[in-house]
């Protein structure tokens, strides 16, 4: 299975209009990737798992807590198949 490297942008935007059921980063996912979930540590597509780079955990786990997040970017490799 080929696998290709994409890159995701977390925005400002993204960052206001999150909610309990759709955090910044999955709003940023949804740009480029079907029907994604994050979870604490990973992102989840369709029959597939992907681990999040530490700078992700972070963020996930500092917006969860109420802390301030700024906007920010960052790469995952999933197969081709699922990239926009």
């Amino acid at each position: 299975m080929a696998m290709k490297k994409v890159r995701i942008d977390v925005t400002q935007r993204d960052i206001e209009r999150a909610h309990a059921g759709l955090c910044p980063i999955e709003r940023g996912a949804k740009r480029v990737l079907p029907d994604p979930w994050v979870g604490t540590n990973s992102l989840f597509l369709p029959g597939m798992e992907v681990s999040l780079p530490a700078r992700a955990v972070k963020f996930v786990s500092n917006f969860d807590g109420g802390y301030p997040v700024k906007p920010f970017s960052f790469t995952v490799r999933v197969p081709e198949a699922y990239v926009r």
